[in-house]
């Protein structure tokens, strides 16, 4: 099962120890120690101890190969923030972005709040 956090901060980590397999794809751009856990290609589960596998990406990621299922990095206020585009048959495209923004206005004047 792919896990896709859209922040880097542990409270939106949810239970992984709940899932069936959890993979994580976790934006790390080169040079920033995000989760940086010191396992390689795995995270840890700040609660439980437990470590997990993960996949680092570095950039924009095309999760199946095919367009449909995106991993858009979107630095936002925290570094890491990333947000996942869905290109679905009957709806078209649909962009989930956890909390990329807070105010209308962060986006017109392109704000990211402190």
């Amino acid at each position: 099962m792919w896990v896709l956090l859209f922040s880097d901060t542990g409270e939106f980590a949810g239970e992984p120890g709940t899932m069936v397999d959890p993979c994580f794809l976790i934006h790390h751009p080169k040079g920033t120690l995000i989760w940086d856990t010191g396992l390689g290609d795995r995270v840890a589960d700040e609660k439980t101890g437990i470590d997990y596998p993960a996949v680092g990406i570095d950039g924009d990621y095309d999760v199946f190969g095919d367009g449909s299922v995106l991993i858009l990095k979107a630095p936002g206020h925290t570094p890491g923030h990333q947000s996942l585009e869905i290109k679905l048959q009957k709806n078209g495209t649909v962009l989930l972005s956890g909390d990329l923004y807070h105010l209308r206005d962060s986006r017109k004047l392109r704000f990211v709040p402190a």
